[in-house]
């Protein structure tokens, strides 16, 4: 009986040293992934932070691009504030644009510096 005991407490003591290896384990792993959450929430913080200059930076670039849209489209509707459009004017083989429309700048009094037909569509 004394033997049996001795080997009770034996078969014990080992299983109690394998728990023990095991919760050591777990405790481990717990402590890695403790450590491994921090670093994420850590990680996390810094890119909201760049998110949000990002986000400001592209709200700038935004106002800069609309800005300088309205300033692009006053600058060419004032690069055409004394063009003329003239409609209608049939095309004629090996016509002289500028003599054509010379003729209307006469009429209305203004000289024709430059004429060029637009692109139309077929």
């Amino acid at each position: 009986m004394g033997t049996e005991i001795a080997d009770l407490k034996r078969e014990f003591r080992k299983e109690l040293r394998e728990i023990k290896q095991s919760l050591e384990f777990v405790n481990k792993q717990y402590e890695d992934m403790k450590k491994e959450c921090a670093s994420v929430k850590e990680e996390n913080a810094a890119l909201k932070v760049s998110n949000d200059l990002l986000a400001q930076e592209v709200d700038r670039l935004k106002a800069q691009v609309r800005d300088n849209s309205l300033r692009i489209t006053a600058q060419d509707q004032y690069s055409r504030n004394k063009n003329v459009e003239v409609k209608g004017i049939p095309v004629e083989k090996g016509e002289n644009l500028l003599n054509v429309l010379g003729k209307v700048g006469v009429a209305l009094r203004e000289p024709i510096a430059s004429t060029m037909r637009l692109p139309r569509a077929s």
